[in-house]
């Protein structure tokens, strides 16, 4: 993950995020998913703060299931299948508080954590949301078949 600081002025406060790829690794039998984002923060406080133990990276996965997509639990949960983490905190060591920071988002989560079963097709919808709380829009995945 990467961020820089820009002039004040260029940014909304709360997140703004951009969907730039999705892809597969494969190692030892195990799949994992990499979702890229770009990301803008007129304040600069994207990412987690020293004790964070919630998400700030919220990952939903929408499961085609007899032609529609939706999220799906698992039995005996009420939650949603999710993906959710932590990103870590983004602000440039030594900077001003409040600076600007653009970034990218390099997200790698476990793609067996969950049987895809259910739908071949899928695709996900994330969010973020910063130190103050405040979230990003939702940003989307094309379909993606597995």
């Amino acid at each position: 993950m990467s961020a820089s600081c820009l002039k004040r002025e260029d940014y909304l406060d709360s997140p703004q995020l951009s969907y730039n790829g999705f892809s597969i690794e494969q190692s030892n039998g195990t799949r994992k998913g990499v979702l890229t984002l770009s990301f803008t923060d007129g304040d600069g406080n994207v990412g987690s703060k020293r004790g964070d133990t919630l998400p700030n990276l919220y990952l939903y996965p929408y499961f085609n299931i007899g032609g529609t997509f939706r999220l799906d639990t698992l039995d005996g949960y009420d939650e949603p299948i999710n993906f959710n983490g932590m990103i870590p905190n983004l602000s440039i060591p030594g900077s001003k508080k409040e600076m600007p920071q653009k970034g990218d988002i390099n997200y790698t989560f476990d793609l067996d954590m969950f049987d895809l079963a259910p739908s071949k097709a899928i695709y996900f919808e994330c969010w973020i949301t910063d130190q103050k709380g405040a979230a990003s829009n939702h940003v989307q995945t094309p379909v993606l078949n597995f």
